[in-house]
């Protein structure tokens, strides 16, 4: 799940996300300003994103396809994701073993 604007605290995915655009806007060479107008967004898009805030999928790949992402970039989006929702699923196996055995008599 993506953060929201009332959450300052981004998710461990939003996280990993926006490294992964940072370093591709520097791979880029232009400015996070400059990408994002390109891309027809906000000219903080992308300042957004690397600092964790919520994107919609189609932004996302707008800036993706704007900074020429490779296959190799998106399949290291998408394993950061799978990453991070194994682990949210582990801590909800371990918060509802919890739980149970906190109610069990």
């Amino acid at each position: 799940m993506v953060a929201s604007k009332r959450d300052p605290d981004p998710t461990p995915f939003n996280r990993l996300l926006g490294e992964r655009v940072r370093r591709l806007v520097e791979r880029d060479g232009r400015s996070m300003e400059a990408i994002s107008l390109a891309a027809g967004m906000g000219p903080h898009t992308v300042s957004r994103i690397v600092t964790g805030h919520a994107v919609k999928v189609e932004t996302l790949l707008a800036i993706l396809h704007e900074v020429k992402a490779t296959g190799e970039d998106l399949s290291a989006v998408y394993a950061d994701f799978e990453k991070c929702r194994e682990e949210d699923a582990e801590l909800i196996q371990i918060s509802h073993e919890s739980k149970w055995r906190f109610l069990a008599p």
